[in-house]
């Protein structure tokens, strides 16, 4: 299984480059129509780099540019990043991109093709670059090249100014005000001098700027008040022209990206149709522009309409067939046609589901699905195994078909009807173990546990994602009290987890509950000891890395997470473990290790949701910028990326470590079947988001295209671990496992 899953792990990324080639936006390959008017000025296009809204108000010079000029806000490329934003700048093509990170660190990208500035200097003009460095791809298009790692500085300003001075087109991408919002928040001392740094550095420029030359200042994306601008985030920038050839209006609506290129075309005065517009457009034209440009412009952009997903269908057929290893081979053929059929019909199902007429929204009556299944095991097997094991296989069923999106239709909104009706089954086969005591204890702790998974669902889901958990109003009320709660969690797990005698485990297990409660606060470079604590666990052979990582992610965790999602984290992990505990005292074969596998899946889905809201937009590297200061974080990025996906994956090593505590020996099969079943959602994920792209045609796309592709991930990778960790870290002993 582990073989098969790091398949699909590679398969998974091939098939966001398929989506990504069919999906993406090349240069047409017909001979471009190229317009060279003779109204052409020179132009000097300043991007500064992570220029907000806000920011824009807050620069006098800025404004001052824009008073009698052109100014739009702009919405910024869906990845929300540096080269990629820059390069539909240039371009002037929107692109669906799953790997734009990867490009922003120089890792695969390409040739950009047609861009403003290969279209400059085909037009006989000199293009000059001056930059950190970010725009490599873009030095093939540049006379001039000119990099200055370290800034802001006035040596950088200078060359720039000397450049204007005999350049046809200039390109500055100022990188520096980028690099302060990701290590100063919002209205820190820092941030404010940046933002006057900035300004400085606009009204310096138009000081400097010859006559004869036209500037263009935009930002390629803003930032939140934390500094972040990753996809999912409402980050517009701006943009502000002064030209002839460009009309003096004040637009009201956003434009996209993209459109930079038209304004800088019409600018030098080459305009061409290997770019993305609008009609409408020609209204942005200037005067002296002539009548050619304008036809051009009002012909409008005619995009072809994308082609069969011939290499993403490929690597469908490729998944079925490692999903077919996982229980009986027709699970994943008709998993598969399952898929595909939804998939093919979601656009108009949608119609019908998303706001049911007169009928209940699903999450509000699929509980009754697996109670029904309970009742019905119960009465023709006549005992809980029976309805534990028709609970088992209607939740399965339920949670692999269910739709990747985090609506009400969706697994998110559906986990609690799908865990809470299985502990309760659980707890009722775990009843017919001898001992009342034990009896009453495992009877309040399933009625508890699936109280407690009603909770951590409560949240209110808008636009793919989680906009307000109920749990974090909760613990702003009563902020003592949660990091009470979250310190009795962390010291129980850890108490589970030693295998010392009592009274050290009980002392470790109070340094656990300490550390993870936040009562202390430390320096941030105080966190780092224990972040590397809990990746030394992760390769100690000895018994004691359990302790190790406990005690590690205990003291780190307040540090990288908010206190609600601190209680999110340690209340799913606690939840889980009481399932898997109750899966192992029931003791009912197959049954109960199944049990215990989709218990584990689902709950290390839920733990994503308090990591990082199941979205890139709540992915926040913020607590290890501290730890890199200047542009450090930029040249380590691998550090960042590193920790920022432990970060988001924390829960699922501790799960895997109390499963093994819990199974023993059996923890090997338990995670072979949690593997299976995550490679069974996946592949039905994966089919169903290319089944939909067909089905939908253009309609397919944006950030719901991406958001089901990285939802299939999320599962895989969290199958992946769960089997890795327990395949190739330390086993347990099964003498030593505990009820």
């Amino acid at each position: 299984m582990l073989k098969r899953l790091w398949i699909g792990f590679a398969l998974a990324f091939i098939l966001g480059m398929t989506v990504e080639f069919n999906r993406g936006n090349p240069p047409k390959t017909k001979e471009p129509v190229v317009v060279q008017d003779d109204s052409g000025r020179r132009l000097l296009l300043l991007i500064i780099d992570s220029l907000s809204i806000p920011n824009f108000k807050a620069m006098p010079a800025l404004r001052e540019h824009a008073e009698n000029g052109f100014y739009a806000e702009v919405e910024p490329c869906l990845e929300r990043i540096t080269y990629v934003c820059v390069k539909e700048t240039l371009t002037g093509r929107t692109a669906f991109t799953l790997f734009g990170l990867f490009q922003n660190f120089g890792v695969g990208a390409t040739d950009p093709g047609a861009n403003l500035l290969r279209d400059a200097r085909a037009a006989g003009m000199s293009v000059a670059m001056v930059s950190a460095g970010d725009l490599k791809p873009f030095k093939v298009d540049v006379d001039i090249d000119k990099r200055f790692k370290k800034g802001p500085s006035q040596r950088e300003e200078k060359k720039a100014e000397a450049l204007a001075q005999d350049a046809d087109v200039l390109v500055y991408h100022w990188i520096w005000h980028d690099t302060v919002a990701h290590h100063a928040r919002v209205g820190t001392k820092k941030y404010k001098a940046s933002v006057r740094r900035s300004n400085t550095l606009v009204r310096d420029v138009l000081e400097w700027l010859p006559e004869d030359m036209d500037l263009i200042v935009a930002g390629d994306h803003g930032h939140t008040n934390d500094g972040r601008h990753v996809q999912g985030l409402d980050i517009p920038t701006v943009v502000v022209a002064n030209s002839p050839n460009i009309e003096p209006v004040h637009l009201k609506e956003r434009i996209p990206i993209s459109a930079l290129r038209t304004l800088s075309g019409a600018v030098i005065g080459v305009l061409s149709d290997q770019v993305d517009w609008d009609p409408s457009w020609v209204s942005w034209l200037g005067a002296p522009l002539g009548t050619q440009a304008r036809a051009l412009i009002s012909s409008g952009s005619a995009r072809p309409p994308p082609s069969m997903p011939l290499g993403a269908i490929g690597v469908c057929g490729i998944l079925v067939w490692l999903a077919s290893a996982v229980g009986r081979r027709w699970w994943a053929v008709g998993l598969a046609a399952a898929a595909i059929g939804m998939g093919l019909s979601f656009e108009a199902w949608m119609a019908w589901i998303h706001f049911p007429d007169g009928l209940p929204r699903i999450h509000e009556v699929l509980w009754r699905v697996p109670l029904a299944a309970g009742v019905i095991g119960l009465i023709i097997v006549r005992s809980p195994k029976g309805a534990l094991t028709a609970m088992t296989l209607s939740v399965g069923a339920t949670a692999l078909i269910l739709y990747p999106v985090p609506h009400h239709y969706g697994a998110l909104k559906n986990l609690s009807n799908l865990v809470s009706p299985l502990l309760l089954g659980l707890g009722l086969a775990a009843l017919t173990k001898p001992g009342w005591a034990r009896r009453i204890a495992i009877f309040g702790l399933a009625l508890a546990s699936a109280w407690l998974m009603l909770k951590l669902v409560d949240f209110r889901v808008f636009n793919l994602e989680i906009t307000k958990f109920k749990i974090a109003k909760m613990v702003h009320k009563n902020p003592t009290e949660a990091g009470l709660w979250v310190g009795c969690i962390a010291a129980a797990i850890h108490t589970m987890l030693e295998r010392e005698g009592w009274l050290k485990r009980l002392g470790l297990a109070a340094v656990a509950g300490v550390g993870a409660s936040g009562v202390l606060e430390l320096p941030a470079a105080t966190y780092v000891l224990p972040t590397v604590i809990i990746f030394v666990s992760f390769f100690w052979r000895r018994a004691g890395h359990a302790r190790l990582f406990s005690l590690g992610l205990a003291w780190a965790a307040p540090f990288m997470y908010t206190m609600p999602q601190l209680v999110g984290l340690y209340s799913t992990v606690g939840l889980v473990l009481a399932g898997v505990w109750m899966a192992k005292v029931a003791d009912q074969g197959s049954t109960s290790r199944w049990a215990a596998a989709l218990v584990m899946l689902l709950g290390s889905y839920l733990g994503l949701a308090y990591t990082f809201k199941l979205t890139t937009s709540g992915i926040d590297f913020g607590f290890a910028l501290e730890w890199l200061p200047g542009r450090l974080h930029e040249q380590f990025w691998w550090v960042i990326a590193i920790v920022m996906t432990f970060k988001c994956l924390a829960h699922v090593p501790l799960i895997v470590v109390g499963l093994q505590r819990i199974f023993g020996e059996e923890a090997r099969t338990v995670a072979q079947n949690t593997a299976g079943l995550a490679l069974l959602r996946y592949t039905f994920v994966a089919i169903f988001a290319i089944s939909w792209l067909i089905g939908a045609g253009e309609q397919a796309g944006g950030m719901r295209l991406a958001a089901m592709l990285q939802d299939a991930f999320y599962w895989l990778i969290v199958g992946l671990m769960t089997v890795g960790m327990v395949r190739l870290g330390p086993r347990l002993p099964s003498t030593e496992t505990e009820e």
